[in-house]
């Protein structure tokens, strides 16, 4: 028999089973949690923050301007190295009104540059040109020859007005390509006076140069000049710098000699002389007896100078082409004059000695000297160079022998040349009136007596280098600068691009100011090695190869300075075989 098993009883109690279970569980679970919490400290809730991406601070880049420049380099606005060339907005265009030309070229209305031949100027004295035709025909065409220079002949009587001249001299410097004036016979000078400052009145040709009426006359003004006596003058301080062309003169004022037969005679050995029928040797003379008054120490000093800058630069002056008259001898005069008679002897002659328009130390007067030889002579005297008094120290030796150029003083002011600017590229193979073009001591009172277009010597300057050879390259760093009333520099790098130490020596000049412009201005150097003698006018800057100096120029304006374009050079001498004279313009404003 089976058993019967009820399925309904037995389930009802499975589930109390379980409900006693859940209860027991949750009961248990409840006191596990209390106890729990009571035996350990609460720890409150951490929010998980989003991690944060560091920044690191970068270096703050400046932002430079954007300069804008033409395809050659040329600022906005500026003038371009290549005249007549200026840079508007991005485009190199013809602006020669602003820029200029070249010196064998004239500004067009058009604002091109054309090429025309330069023009020479001979003012010559009307009572001596018929006897000089054929000398001056003959010197027109020498020039013609070499330089390419045509000739402009005009005549005046030695009584004509200065202005007169002068407005005719800036016609033709404002219709021609005007390269230098060269003043034959007795025609007149100006006459110029610091105005305010007491200073001694001077004559000067530069009143021709002033082409753009900037010098202010003063007919109240009484002056006197080693005795010649008279009323009015130009203020020297109004003029400013106007120096676009040379200038020079030929004026013998004999008591015993006719000046057609001085000037004839002058005129017929610059032929020969020119076309090779003489020449003279490679030397220099020297003649100081001032340095007596300085005593044994000074003495010395200054003849160490004056030695360092006959022989500065390799070809000059040193050795056995260097010669020194003995100032301590029984009789210094004669030795000196008899050195200088020596045919042909001496290209050179330097003389340091007071003066007075017909006398210099130690006893030279105008009926010693004869037969006196030299191409160039610089007169360091006081007023022996002034053409108005008859038989005058500079034109006795220009006219009494067969001397070619000589440079002197018309008033009581010492009328030295330094000797490397004017000796040195002459040295070269350059013609005078390109030393003239750079020097700058040769203003008020200081003349050149004879004609600038000579040459020294016949050399011939290489056209290419030599390995070893110092090359000399100079930039500037803006080709047109602006300054303000204050304070202002540029800066000149000079760099040796050649295979051996660049020797140099520089000078710079305005060449073109507004009137009453007048200035301070200082230089300093670096990146040289530096040699020089106490006492020399000159000092040699060196740099290595490969290497650059750099030169800031600073400029000290104040109130009473006039704004306006000012233009100048900067004329390096140098032991570059290629360049050695390197003539670069600047021009700046000031606003």
């Amino acid at each position: 028999m089976i058993e019967k098993i009820n399925f309904h009883n037995r389930g009802q109690s499975l589930i109390g089973m379980i409900i006693v279970l859940v209860v027991v569980s949750l009961i248990t679970s409840g006191l596990y949690y209390y106890f729990s919490k009571k035996q350990i400290p609460e720890v409150p809730e951490i929010t998980e923050k989003p991690t944060k991406e560091e920044v690191v601070p970068r270096e703050k880049i400046e932002e430079k301007p954007i300069i804008q420049k033409c395809t050659d380099g040329t600022l906005y606005t500026q003038c371009s190295s290549d005249k007549p060339k200026y840079c508007d907005n991005g485009n190199l265009v013809d602006k020669c009104s602003i820029c200029g030309c070249l010196s064998n070229q004239m500004c067009q209305a058009n604002d091109s540059c054309k090429i025309v031949p330069q023009k020479l100027l001979l003012l010559v004295e009307d009572n001596l040109y018929k006897g000089l035709t054929q000398e001056l025909n003959t010197y027109s065409n020498d020039v013609k020859r070499e330089f390419g220079f045509e000739t402009i002949i005009k005549t005046f009587p030695s009584s004509a007005s200065l202005l007169e001249i002068k407005s005719y001299v800036s016609n033709i410097y404002n219709s021609n390509q005007l390269t230098g004036v060269l003043i034959v016979g007795n025609l007149p000078t100006g006459v110029f006076i610091n105005v305010g400052f007491g200073a001694t009145a001077v004559y000067s040709d530069r009143i021709y140069q002033d082409v753009d009426n900037k010098c202010s006359y003063f007919s109240n003004i009484p002056w006197n000049i080693n005795g010649t006596q008279g009323v009015g003058a130009f203020d020297a301080i109004t003029c400013g710098r106007t120096e676009k062309f040379w200038i020079a003169r030929l004026t013998p004022n004999s008591s015993t000699k006719d000046s057609l037969f001085l000037l004839k005679n002058y005129f017929n050995r610059n032929h020969l002389y020119r076309t090779g029928s003489y020449s003279y040797q490679p030397n220099l003379l020297l003649y100081a007896p001032q340095l007596l008054e300085l005593g044994v120490a000074g003495e010395e000093e200054m003849s160490a100078a004056l030695k360092w800058e006959m022989g500065f630069f390799s070809g000059m002056y040193e050795g056995n082409n260097y010669r020194v008259i003995n100032i301590h001898g029984s009789n210094p005069d004669r030795d000196y004059l008899d050195e200088i008679r020596k045919p042909n002897r001496y290209e050179a002659v330097v003389v340091e000695a007071h003066g007075l328009p017909t006398f210099h130390q130690l006893d030279i007067r105008p009926n010693k000297i004869s037969d006196s030889s030299f191409f160039l002579m610089t007169l360091g005297s006081c007023s022996v160079g002034d053409f108005r008094q008859k038989d005058y120290i500079a034109g006795e030796y220009l006219f009494g022998g067969n001397g070619l150029l000589v440079v002197a003083a018309t008033q009581p002011t010492l009328g030295r040349l330094n000797v490397v600017e004017g000796y040195y590229p002459l040295t070269k193979g350059k013609p005078f009136f390109e030393a003239l073009t750079a020097i700058d001591g040769l203003y008020n009172g200081i003349f050149v007596f004879g004609d600038p277009t000579l040459k020294m010597r016949d050399y011939s300057i290489p056209k290419s280098y030599q390995p070893i050879d110092p090359r000399i390259k100079v930039s500037i760093e803006n080709a047109r600068l602006e300054f303000t009333k204050q304070k202002s520099s540029f800066v000149i790098k000079v760099l040796n691009n050649g295979g051996s130490p660049l020797e140099f020596y520089f000078s710079y000049k305005f060449t073109d100011t507004p009137k009453n412009f007048n200035i301070g201005s200082g230089f300093e150097v670096k990146g040289i090695e530096r040699k020089y003698r106490i006492g020399a006018h000159n000092i040699k800057d060196i740099v290595a190869p490969g290497k650059t100096a750099e030169i800031t120029i600073s400029l000290y304006f104040d109130e009473s300075t006039p704004t306006g374009n000012v233009e100048g050079i900067l004329s390096f001498y140098s032991n570059d075989p290629v360049n050695p004279l390197l003539i670069v313009p600047f021009n700046f404003s000031v606003k």
